[in-house]
């Protein structure tokens, strides 16, 4: 495993620099391992180590977001298909139409009470 000295960081921190770049965003990773001058200088820094465990919590933090969009999917899923589902749905329309028809009738009824006191033919 290579080891990262002071020379090699602090070229990468230059090289922010020229490119105005903060130090701060700056982020230097290896699969070795870093001098203990290394460290302090101001970038993150990343050994083989620190990069396996971010591998892994990658995988993991990946498979839960899958886990949870398919989780919040059958919960709508469910919801809609309970709530608006094909039984529910009829019995919604069927009531809709008979309030409809009832209105309509009242709404019926009334004009041909007006047109007989108009026109009482």
């Amino acid at each position: 495993m290579p080891r990262i000295d002071l020379e090699h960081v602090a070229k990468f921190k230059e090289v922010l620099n020229l490119n105005k770049i903060s130090p701060s965003r700056g982020l230097f990773v290896t699969t070795g391992y870093y001098g203990p001058r290394a460290i302090t200088i101001g970038i993150k820094t990343i050994n083989g180590s620190e990069l396996r465990t971010w591998e892994e919590r990658a995988m993991w933090v990946a498979r839960l977001r899958r886990l949870v969009w398919a989780g919040c999917a059958v919960g709508a899923g469910w919801l809609a298909y309970t709530t608006y589902g094909p039984m529910h749905r009829w019995k919604d329309v069927d009531r809709a139409l008979a309030r409809f028809e009832t209105d309509a009738r009242r709404q019926v009824d009334k004009w041909k009470r007006t047109a007989r006191e108009y026109w009482p033919w």
